[in-house]
């Protein structure tokens, strides 16, 4: 394809907005890296076809608009230019409302246009090129984890986004990857949550990875088939489990719901598996006490320390968590899909090992950076004025800035100086580690 365009309409209602709007952006721009992407598609206000449409709040529209800038788009567009008089969409909002000009709206985008026709031209390589944290996503591994009479149906997309979000809760760039991607000099630290469905190209491109001194963070129902979602000779992990350093037994599947009758096909529209769906199981990682949702998988120790254990259930007493250092890096493999504290705690120990450091420093909580060569992206998500310390140049005005203070929804774009790679801008990883075994 020679063109990456998205719809992207944000649900004012999802408490992860942000969150999702941000990894659709991510996602869309890693279909054709180091490109910029357009944003084909959004909304001025309110959409139509939900079951309740509110519309943005004040600035929303440059906050969500400056989301797709940072991360990689140089086009924006909108549905629809002037509101319908008829039909379906005739309650979807436009650049030009029915109420006209002297509107909200109508200032909100003109107010948007004028930001962006003043900004200098954007940097090229697109982001991606900034990040140093990987997250696998993979589509033939998307359509297959999802098929049914499987030990338990997985909502993969709900999953990927647990993880990015403990990431992008700490202001860190990431790139979404195909495994095959992960052998490349582009990341430090990559993250597979599920990568059930993995191609031999795949597995070997991660073994590359850790080899060369990657960290390599697996999920819970990894490499489980072949390209053509069939076992291989010899169990599970056959490929990956050298470089975890485990052995896999059993899916360990929690109860979910219950599904009514009680012969073969009674349940004939599965849907995928959410966590807070099934029964929890207790892990204790060092001295954070967390769930697990889905499975407890039965995984025993070749090499790897287990640095956390079921506390409850069939699997009491067994590793959920445990990390094998293989080559010139590591591996880290999560026998469970932990709830928000598990999986920040996990998170915190990966990154800090990896090195990997935020695009800026002491982000108030809800506020978003992401980097584009030297142009950063500042967006206050939140309700209340924040204070930012970043050193650079406003891009708009050209005014030196060390400091900024941003009213709610309110972005700005700094130019900061990019003085050597971001690799080696990372905090060095730590020898010895203080790291819990249990």
């Amino acid at each position: 394809m020679d063109v990456i365009a998205d719809d992207c309409y944000p649900d004012p209602a999802n408490p992860h907005r942000v969150r999702d709007a941000a990894f659709q952006r991510d996602l869309v721009r890693s279909l054709k890296p180091d490109v910029p992407w357009l944003l084909w598609e959004q909304a001025t206000d309110a959409v139509n076809w939900r079951p309740a449409n509110p519309g943005k709040s004040p600035g929303m529209l440059m906050a969500e608009t400056a989301q797709s800038v940072g991360r990689g788009a140089d086009g924006i567009m909108f549905f629809q230019w002037r509101q319908s008089r008829a039909g379906s969409e005739k309650f979807h909002s436009a650049m030009l409302p029915h109420a006209g000009t002297e509107t909200r709206t109508w200032d909100a985008v003109t107010e948007l246009g004028a930001r962006l026709a003043a900004l200098p031209t954007l940097p090229a390589p697109a982001p991606g090129t900034d990040a140093r944290v990987g997250l696998v996503f993979d589509w033939e591994n998307w359509w297959a984890v999802e098929e049914r009479d499987h030990p338990v149906l997985l909502d993969y997309l709900a999953m990927c986004l647990d993880w990015y979000g403990a990431l992008h809760a700490r202001g860190i760039q990431v790139d979404i990857i195909a495994p095959e991607e992960a052998a490349g000099e582009r990341v430090d630290l990559v993250l597979a949550p599920a990568l059930y469905l993995l191609r031999d190209e795949g597995a070997a491109a991660l073994v590359r990875f850790v080899e060369g001194g990657g960290t390599l963070l697996g999920g819970p129902f990894t490499d489980i088939v072949d390209a053509h979602d069939q076992f291989l000779p010899g169990g599970f992990l056959t490929r990956l489990g050298e470089v975890f350093g485990i052995r896999f037994e059993d899916f360990g599947a929690l109860p979910a719901r219950g599904a009514g009758g009680m012969g073969v096909g009674a349940l004939t529209t599965p849907a995928p598996v959410a966590a807070t769906d099934a029964a929890r199981v207790g892990v204790r990682y060092g001295d954070v006490v967390f769930d697990g949702g889905l499975v407890a998988e039965h995984i025993h120790a070749r090499g790897a320390d287990v640095l956390a254990r079921f506390t409850d259930g069939r699997a009491a007493d067994g590793p959920a968590l445990t990390r094998h250092r293989h080559g010139g890096g590591e591996a880290w493999y999560v026998a469970t899909h932990p709830d928000a504290a598990g999986i920040d705690a996990i998170v915190a120990a990966v990154v800090a090992g990896a090195g990997i450091r935020p695009v800026v420093a002491d982000l108030p909580a809800g506020v978003e950076a992401a980097r584009r060569g030297d142009l950063v992206t500042i967006i206050n998500h939140t309700d209340a004025a924040v204070s930012v310390t970043l050193e650079g140049t406003d891009a708009e005005t050209g005014a030196a800035v060390d400091h900024l203070e941003l009213d709610p929804q309110q972005v700005a774009f700094i130019r900061v100086a990019i003085t050597r790679p971001e690799a080696e801008q990372a905090i060095a990883p730590a020898e010895g580690l203080a790291v819990p075994v249990a």
